[in-house]
């Protein structure tokens, strides 16, 4: 089947060029090299996660400056404690839920079932968040929601403020775009977001967006093929708020996919890092594979261009999340039931060579499934 009658947004049909989807999604990006453009900044950086061990306390930990907790042998008290009977809402956190808004300074927490919480003034706020502030909305009701699906990691794109949200059940999977979500009021409804899907993917679960740009994971779907050759299985995807172009495609053997990937992009430095679940996926290589924006658009099966990152005793990693313009990478865990776990992974300066992960344990009632880095605090 061809390509272009794959590829689906909402109904209507994208062949985007090749060539000028790639170039403009470069200069959106920067496809520069760290060591061009100085990507390797640290300073100024926020890092907060989401505890949804009860409903009782369900809370943002915010630790103000990543560099004290990570220099640190043990992990520090947070600088900052949230909290508000909206997050009771979201409670049941997707994987990769929490998404920063670096840019219009919010944070999002979105929910499994569709619900979202909008936490504005993220950077001002403490303790009980006041109720004008912290405003819930849901992603459609429930006829517009795929059946049996959940929503899983979630993305926001600060150049363009569109919302990203990946959803999945057992046959299909697609990705809410959700134009101007800042200006939804507490009790809404969206009922007129975009769906971006590529007709048979399935099984998404990682999701990364910047200076216009969407990736996505689906660890499934229909076969593609290049030239002669047909590839099935794991495969990523690139896009942008009209939809995937279906030639933007990683997928095969060279690639090293797996269960439950999840994204995280640095748009300084030009790398897209994809965690595999290595436990679940049978792996006993490094779980996180560094890929850069210039390698869609060619040959799809493709080893990732910076190499990997990690170790294999990393086998449990669910969620990676960073903050764009400073050099580092968190990942969470989560055991093979998809238990959230109390592990929070930090890397400094994940784009330089010989870049180490320091681990620190929270408390033993933490239960993290969300988070999210501020590179501009």
């Amino acid at each position: 089947m061809r390509f272009n009658r794959l590829l689906r947004w909402s109904g209507v049909s994208l062949a985007l060029p090749l060539l000028a989807s790639l170039f403009l999604g470069c200069l959106s990006l920067g496809c520069v090299d760290p060591a061009g453009a100085g990507g390797g900044a640290t300073a100024g950086t926020t890092l907060y996660a989401f505890d949804t061990a009860d409903a009782a306390t369900n809370r943002v930990l915010i630790w103000d400056n990543v560099s004290t907790l990570y220099d640190a042998d043990a992990v520090t008290a947070t600088t900052r404690t949230i909290s508000s009977d909206q997050f009771a809402k979201v409670k049941n956190l997707a994987w990769g839920g929490l998404a920063m808004d670096s840019s219009g300074n919010r944070l999002w927490l979105v929910g499994e079932g569709g619900d979202v919480v909008r936490v504005d003034r993220i950077r001002q706020q403490t303790g009980a968040i006041p109720s004008t502030e912290a405003i819930h909305f849901t992603l459609g009701n429930s006829g517009d929601r795929l059946s049996g699906g959940k929503f899983s990691q979630s993305a926001l794109d600060p150049v363009s403020g569109t919302l990203y949200v990946m959803e999945t059940n057992d046959t299909e999977a697609r990705v809410w775009a959700v134009a101007g979500a800042q200006f939804y009021n507490d009790g809404a409804v969206v009922s007129t977001a975009s769906k971006l899907s590529v007709q048979g993917d399935k099984g998404g679960t990682g999701l990364a967006a910047g200076g216009g740009a969407l990736f996505a994971f689906f660890k499934d779907g229909s076969q593609v093929q290049f030239s002669t050759e047909i590839y099935n299985g794991a495969r990523l995807r690139s896009g942008g708020a009209n939809g995937f172009t279906a030639t933007n495609v990683l997928i095969g053997g060279n690639a090293k996919l797996g269960i439950y990937g999840s994204l995280a992009l640095d748009t300084s430095n030009n790398r897209l890092y994809f965690a595999r679940h290595n436990q679940d996926a049978a792996s006993a290589e490094a779980p996180i594979n560094v890929f850069t924006f210039g390698q869609f658009g060619s040959n799809p099966n493709q080893a990732p261009d910076k190499g990997t990152l990690g170790t294999a005793a990393l086998n449990n990693l669910r969620v990676l999340a960073h903050p764009g313009n400073k050099d580092w990478l968190v990942a969470l865990d989560a055991t093979t039931s998809e238990a959230p776990t109390n592990f929070l992974r930090i890397f400094k300066n994940p784009s330089q060579t010989g870049s180490t992960v320091k681990t620190f344990t929270l408390g033993t009632g933490v239960k993290l499934k969300g988070i999210a880095l501020d590179g501009s605090a």
